[in-house]
């Protein structure tokens, strides 16, 4: 039987496994991809 606790737990485990990191860009880089957008808009 699971308790709240135990499926708590696992819902935070499987929220972890979820999350995808974000690459962290440069000035440069996020003023190209801004310009890129502003473009195609």
């Amino acid at each position: 039987m699971m308790m709240p606790e135990h499926m708590e737990i696992l819902h935070n485990i499987f929220e972890e496994e979820q999350k995808v990191e974000k690459p962290i860009l440069s000035e440069d880089q996020l003023g190209e991809t801004q310009r890129t957008i502003n473009e195609a808009i």
